[in-house]
């Protein structure tokens, strides 16, 4: 489970020091299918096309190096959603794509120090 959602999960070595996790969230299969469905309707696709495409829906695949438990290698994908938010959030509402620095060293701390103040800003304003 990963915030009431079922999630089934497995991992299956690639290669040598690669792994493959591979996830199916039910409720995701559940939006995708609904979605590819109304595409159908409107004439974006075909029947054909649904048919084809179902056996992918709710699916989610990662390749690692980390060999690790399936639910603690989700729960790291699914932060890395809240980093690439905050940087949305970083870039949209802050304008902080405009840095004009030129040192490599002075870029990469503004846009640390940034990116730790916009993702403190933004869990401060989801409590």
């Amino acid at each position: 489970m990963y915030k009431d959602r079922g999630i089934n999960c497995g991992k299956k070595k690639v290669e040598e020091n690669i792994l493959l996790y591979m996830y199916e969230d039910t409720k995701l299969r559940y939006e995708e299918e609904t979605n590819f469905i109304s595409m159908v309707e409107s004439g974006e696709k075909s029947r054909k096309d649904l048919e084809g495409e179902r056996i992918k829906f709710g699916k989610i695949s990662l390749l690692s190096n980390i060999d690790s438990d399936p639910k603690h290698v989700y729960g790291l994908w699914k932060n890395s959603e809240d980093v690439e938010q905050a940087f949305d959030f970083m870039k949209n509402e802050l304008e902080n794509d405009k840095s004009y620095l030129s040192n490599d060293d002075t870029v990469r701390g503004y846009f640390f120090l940034s990116l730790y103040l916009s993702t403190f800003i933004s869990g401060y304003l989801r409590l």
